[in-house]
C-alpha cells in the first residue's frame, strides 16, 4: 500500500499552515541543471510539498558525480540525470508533476514558454552562456531567480525582475553579447575573474587551493564540496519557498554569505567596488604565476 498523500508532509505542520501547503502544491519551480546543486534543490523542494517541477539537463551520470550528487549511485552511472531526477520526485510524491528537457531548454522560444509556467527559477547550470540567457529571459518574463555564487562558503541571493543582475552589478564583459559570444574563452574567463574577486572580497579570510582556483578560472573545472552544496541548497530552497509563499526574503540581489572562518553572516556589496577591483587585479596576475598545486591563494 502506498503512503497516503496527507501523511507525506504531516511532520511539516507548524512550519507551514494548510493554506501555504496548498500554495506549495500548486506551485511550479524551474531547475535548469540537475547536477550537484540541482539535485539537492529538488530533493528539498519535493519533500517540502512543491507540486510541479520543470527540470533540464543534457548530461548522464559518471563516476566523478558519486562524491557530490545526491542522486548518483553506482547503479545510476550512465543514466540520464533528468530521468533519474524525475523518477526520484515521483517516488517521493506520486502526485507531483514533472516536465523534463535536455539541452533545448535554452532555446529562446522554449525558455520563454517554460518561464510562463513557473513561480521561481533555481539555476543549477555551471556554464556562463545559458546562465546569462536565463537571467535576461527571467527579467523579461518577470520571474524571480534564487541563486548562489560559486564560493568556498554557503550563500544565497534573490534577484527579482526589477533588480540588477549579476552580469550588470559585476560589470561582466558579456553585457550586450549573445550567449554564444559569452562562451568565448577570453570573455568567459574575465566574467569568472570578476565573480571570484567579488566573492573573495566578501570572504577576505577564506583560503582556496591555488591550482583548483586556477583550473576554475581557466574553464577547466568547477570545484564541488558536498557540505557546501548541501548548505547552499538548503539556503536556496528556503528562499524559494519564501518567494512562493510571498514571505519576506532574508536576502536580496546582493547576497548573504555564511563565513566559515568564524561562522558569521556577511552581506555582499551592491556592486563591484574598489576593493573587489583590487582583488580582481591580483587574481589576474596570479593566473600567470600559478605553478605549484599545493600553494594556497592568499587573497
Amino acid at each position: 500500500m502506498g503512503i497516503q498523500e496527507p501523511m507525506i508532509f504531516s511532520r511539516s505542520r507548524g512550519f507551514v499552515d494548510a493554506g501555504e501547503f496548498q500554495r506549495l502544491a500548486e506551485s511550479c519551480v524551474f531547475i535548469p541543471g540537475v547536477g550537484a546543486i540541482g539535485q539537492s534543490l529538488l530533493q528539498n523542494l519535493v519533500r517540502c510539498g512543491v507540486g510541479r517541477f520543470i527540470i533540464a539537463d543534457f548530461d548522464t551520470f559518471s563516476s566523478e558525480n558519486l562524491a557530490s550528487q545526491v542522486l548518483c549511485t553506482t547503479a545510476s552511472l550512465g543514466l540520464s540525470k533528468v530521468s533519474v531526477a524525475r523518477d526520484f520526485i515521483l517516488a517521493v510524491n506520486g502526485s507531483a508533476q514533472v516536465q523534463t528537457y535536455e539541452a533545448e531548454w535554452s532555446e529562446a522560444a522554449t525558455l520563454k514558454n517554460i518561464l510562463k509556467q513557473c513561480d521561481v527559477v533555481l539555476p543549477g547550470v555551471d556554464t556562463l552562456g545559458p546562465g546569462m540567457l536565463l537571467y535576461r529571459a527571467a527579467r523579461e518574463a518577470k520571474v524571480p531567480i534564487v541563486d548562489f555564487y560559486f564560493a568556498p562558503s554557503p550563500n544565497v541571493f534573490v534577484t527579482r525582475p526589477g533588480d540588477p543582475t549579476p552580469e550588470e552589478r559585476l560589470s561582466y564583459p558579456s553585457l550586450g553579447l549573445s550567449w554564444e559570444q559569452i562562451e568565448k574563452p577570453e570573455i568567459a574567463q574575465d566574467c569568472l575573474l570578476r565573480l571570484s574577486a567579488y566573492v573573495l572580497g566578501v570572504l577576505s579570510r577564506m583560503k582556496f587551493e591555488r591550482m583548483a582556483l586556477y583550473r576554475f578560472l581557466n574553464l577547466e573545472l568547477v570545484p564541488t564540496w558536498p557540505p557546501l552544496v548541501s548548505a547552499a541548497a538548503a539556503l536556496m530552497s528556503e528562499q524559494a519557498i519564501s518567494v512562493i509563499l510571498k514571505r519576506p526574503n532574508v536576502t536580496d540581489y546582493r547576497g548573504f554569505f555564511l563565513d566559515l572562518t568564524d561562522f558569521t553572516s556577511k552581506r555582499a556589496p551592491p556592486d563591484f567596488s574598489a576593493r573587489e577591483q583590487a582583488v580582481y587585479e591580483r587574481l589576474k596576475l596570479s593566473l600567470i604565476h600559478i605553478s605549484e598545486p599545493t600553494r594556497q591563494a592568499e587573497i
